[in-house]
């Protein structure tokens, strides 16, 4: 860690951790620059620390990460190979729009020149005590990696400001909703690499049999209306979901709000609208 619990004068330090060999495995590592001390709260000025973890070396794993409260990137990650299995980071309390949303940093990083990453539960959760901060991402990685990460999320625990999307453009964004308590965000988009498909057994093609042309399939039976955020039923599935979250097939709960975009495909079914609506591709 840096600072704490005394506040001692001139404790800083540019990363805690750098790792450029290859083939490294981490497990349960907390990197934290303190947010408080026993004399009280801190500010940017308080036990510097620009980024907790830095990583060039390739093929390195993270087993249970978490970087808290640095003053730039909290984790990058520019190694091809790499992995994380559970990530958790919170923002800096004291920052100002001009030292943090307007320089774009973020949570966690993955360089613009990596081409093989993959992250499993990546979330980053921000409080902006003193001032109104707007980030445009909490997770920023190259786009052809979005679906490398299964299950990301930013939480928005308290105070000022916004984080507009999970990771990139994709996700919804955390900010407070005036009735306190955190807000979470989600993106559905990643999920685990299908296996190959089986080949079909031989044998020879059964012919077609005779009988009438059947009629027209009977459409879904309707559900009752809903508000925004109620439990309702997943399209096609036993699941049930509540406002702004995904269904198993990553398609929109049917009860969430119009303006929620972190799932991966659409709505199938719309019970927010008074009578079903049912869409149609």
């Amino acid at each position: 860690r840096v600072g704490g619990p005394a506040r001692y004068p001139n404790v800083e330090t540019t990363t805690m951790v750098n790792i450029a060999s290859g083939n490294v495995v981490g497990d349960n590592l907390w990197l934290w620059r303190a947010d408080h001390t026993a004399a009280g709260t801190t500010t940017p000025a308080d036990n510097p620390c620009q980024t907790g973890m830095n990583i060039t070396g390739d093929d390195v794993t993270m087993y249970g990460l978490a970087v808290e409260h640095t003053l730039k990137d909290l984790t990058s990650w520019t190694g091809e190979g790499g992995s994380t299995y559970f990530y958790q980071s919170e923002m800096p309390y004291g920052v100002d729009q001009k030292g943090w949303g307007d320089a774009g940093y973020v949570g966690y990083r993955v360089g613009d020149g990596v081409k093989a990453h993959k992250a499993f539960g990546v979330g980053v959760y921000h409080f902006f005590r003193d001032y109104v901060v707007t980030c445009d991402t909490a997770i920023a990685v190259p786009d052809a990696l979005v679906d490398s990460f299964h299950s990301p999320l930013a939480v928005f625990l308290n105070g000022n400001g916004v984080v507009k999307h999970v990771i990139n453009k994709l996700g919804g964004e955390t900010k407070s909703d005036g009735k306190g308590g955190a807000i979470v965000a989600t993106y559905c988009g990643g999920g685990p690499a299908p296996g190959p498909s089986p080949g079909p057994s031989p044998g020879p093609s059964p012919g077609p049999s005779p009988g009438p042309s059947p009629g027209p399939s009977p459409g879904p039976s309707p559900t009752p209306s809903c508000n925004v955020g109620d439990t309702v039923t997943c399209p096609g599935s036993a699941a049930t979901c509540a406002g702004n979250q995904c269904c198993p097939d990553a398609s929109t709960c049917p009860s969430a709000s119009d303006d929620f975009s972190g799932c991966s495909q659409p709505k199938t079914v719309d019970c927010t609208k008074g009578a079903l609506s049912w869409i149609l591709a």
